[in-house]
């Protein structure tokens, strides 16, 4: 087995992480769904304060078992500070994210194992494994824990913030 890893150009949902010794993992939503972007390139920051994720991968896992992994180049994370809320929204869409955050998004980088573990997992659609993956990289942060193995505790204003949008806003 050679360790380097393996570089390929997609277009469409991968069918492994890609491109990327250790990709960032940033944290969407940790209930009642659980979703996570993982990016394999931060751009540069434009003057507005954003900061530019690239090739993107979206993993959402609903307790009723229904599942997501969507691909966007870019997506663009913000905080406005009328609402006073941090966004994430994908490049081409006029829509945000499902849960926008009073606190920042967190973010984790996880080691080349875990990378490798994960992309093993997601290409098997394993989302137990997958969410287990998640669930441990992201419960060694401050403020955050894991009770059990089926639980990720955030801080309180963590991914709560969607009634401070308009109701007009879309929501992916």
């Amino acid at each position: 087995m050679d360790p380097a890893p393996q570089f390929q150009s997609i277009d469409q949902v991968p069918l492994s992480l890609i491109a990327v010794e250790q990709p960032l993992v940033l944290l969407l939503e940790n209930g009642p769904g659980f979703s996570t972007l993982i990016v394999t390139h931060v751009g540069s920051e434009p003057d507005d304060g954003s900061i530019t994720l690239e090739d993107c991968t979206q993993i959402r896992i609903e307790s009723n078992g229904h599942h997501q992994i969507r691909r966007f180049a870019r997506v663009s994370v913000i905080f406005d500070k009328e609402l006073e809320v941090w966004m994430a929204s994908p490049d081409q869409f006029d829509s945000v994210f499902s849960q926008p955050s009073a606190d920042p998004y967190a973010v984790v980088q996880m080691s080349r194992s875990k990378a490798i573990e994960l992309g093993c997992s997601i290409n098997e659609m394993n989302f137990d494994k997958i969410f287990e993956i998640l669930r441990t990289s992201f419960a060694s942060k401050p403020r955050f824990y894991s009770p059990s193995p089926t639980v990720l505790q955030a801080p309180e204003n963590y991914a709560t913030a969607r009634d401070k949008l308009p109701q007009s806003q879309r929501f992916l």
